[in-house]
Parts: C-alpha cells; structure tokens; sequence
C-alpha cells in the first residue's frame, strides 16, 4: 500500500499483507506500521514463514 491509512488524531498506518498456501495449509501475514512497508520486506517475512511449514 502507499498511501497510508489516516484516521483523525492517530498517526498514520501503513500496511502490506501476504497470502501463501502449500497443500492444505495456508498462512497469510500483515504487517503494519508507521514507515512504509516494502515489497521485498513482506515477500522475504513470507518465504521465511513458509520454510517452517
């Protein structure tokens, strides 16, 4: 997301968001925070995650 979501005296917020499956499980991972959240910072947290599986 670039923009980030605004609400009335709260900081902004952004956020980025991840969906995977291998088989019969799925996972999917948001991330959220005050400075923008790159592509390759939720791709990277979601191959990691997935390598668990």
């Amino acid at each position: 997301m670039a923009e980030p979501e605004t609400e009335p005296g709260h900081p902004p917020v952004y956020s980025a968001e991840a969906h995977a499956w291998r088989g019969d499980i799925a996972m999917h991972v948001w991330v959220t925070g005050p400075k923008p959240v790159t592509k390759k910072t939720i791709m990277d947290l979601a191959e990691r995650q997935m390598e668990r599986l």
